[in-house]
């Protein structure tokens, strides 16, 4: 098509306006290359951009499930330590209780000796027990016996 202009041109215009319409021609065709080059590296860049909105994609998911880890991981670290708090008023209870049942303890087998020390009978056998607990004869022979049980009625006491 060009060359048929061209030969039109050559025959029938002077060839002033033929190389001037010739320039402008030549010009158009190299605007026409430049143009589908610039639509061909529009449409790989558009392809390219589509590519990079895909990973962006990707990636936004990906962000969005490890928020949910870390809310799920900050969930479960505030609750250990509230069952941390828990657990150690569980044992700080557990041991008042221990204590006061020692306390209680303590005084009642306070209580009791000293209701046994004031029983002569008890002060009498403990005594007794010491007394005949080692005992060496003459030659320095040790001839241990338990000591002697005797039969009391442990009614009889004397405060």
């Amino acid at each position: 098509m060009i060359k048929e202009i061209q030969e039109i041109i050559e025959k029938d215009l002077p060839k002033q306006v033929g190389e001037t319409l010739r320039g402008v021609l030549e010009q158009g065709e190299k605007d026409a290359e430049r143009v589908k080059e610039l639509e061909n590296d529009l449409y790989t860049k558009d392809l390219h951009i589509e590519a990079l909105n895909a990973q962006i994609s990707e990636q936004d998911g990906k962000l969005r499930e490890y928020r949910k880890f870390d809310q799920r991981n900050i969930d479960l670290d505030n609750r250990t330590i509230e069952l941390g708090n828990a657990e150690r008023a569980l044992k700080v209870q557990i041991m008042e209780i221990k204590v006061e049942e020692a306390e209680k303890r303590a005084n009642m087998v306070m209580d009791f000796a000293t209701g046994l020390v004031r029983n002569t009978e008890f002060k009498r056998r403990v005594f007794e027990s010491q007394d005949q607990s080692q005992h060496t004869d003459v030659n320095g022979y040790n001839n241990w016996q338990p000591p002697l049980t005797k039969s009391v009625d442990t009614n009889e006491t004397a405060e």
